[in-house]
């Protein structure tokens, strides 16, 4: 028998390609689809891990079954390093479509990575881990907002409020 796992690693925007996909000292990459695959594993209890530049995946205990054919399956989940939103202030909490979203290296710099937020206000930039000065604006409220972020540990989510009562703030996933 042909003992296997299949899987894929996703973001929220869709298929993650490229990602390094690890189980029982083997290694696959994701192809354009973000499917995985490993064939003849040893039966029994292991963990599935991922890695890729600028996500942070959350890793998935599976079980290799110990006979007939066919295997298990895995769905790990990969999220941007720094994601967030991009509205007017309370009470519209309207979203600002088309702000210019970019990242910095704390100290200065050049912006390592770019984005405008979609219809929803949204954002998401797979930044390597280390700590950038997050930066928004858009040309209708002539107002640049920033904010430090720290993506070492862990993802950051931030949320900016464009307009005369705007501002920059941490915020949860």
């Amino acid at each position: 028998s042909i003992l296997d796992l299949t899987g894929v690693v996703s973001t929220p925007s869709g298929p993650l390609a490229g990602a390094s996909v690890s189980c029982q000292n083997s290694v696959s990459i994701t192809d354009a689809l973000g499917r995985f695959c490993f064939t003849d594993l040893s039966p029994g209890s292991c963990t599935v891990s991922a890695t890729a530049s600028g996500y942070i995946i959350t890793g998935q205990q599976v079980t290799i079954p110990a006979t007939g054919s066919g295997g298990a399956w895995a769905a790990l989940d990969a999220v941007p390093r720094l994601s967030g939103t991009v509205k007017l202030p309370a009470p519209a909490n309207t979203p600002i479509a088309g702000a210019a979203v970019w990242v910095e290296p704390s100290g200065g710099g050049s912006a390592v990575a770019t984005t405008v937020s979609d219809c929803a206000g949204n954002f998401a930039l797979p930044v390597a881990a280390a700590s950038y000065t997050v930066y928004t604006d858009h040309p209708t409220y002539n107002t640049t907002r920033s904010l430090s972020v720290d993506v070492t540990s862990s993802a950051a989510c931030v949320s900016f409020t464009l307009g005369d009562a705007g501002g920059a703030a941490l915020c949860t996933q």
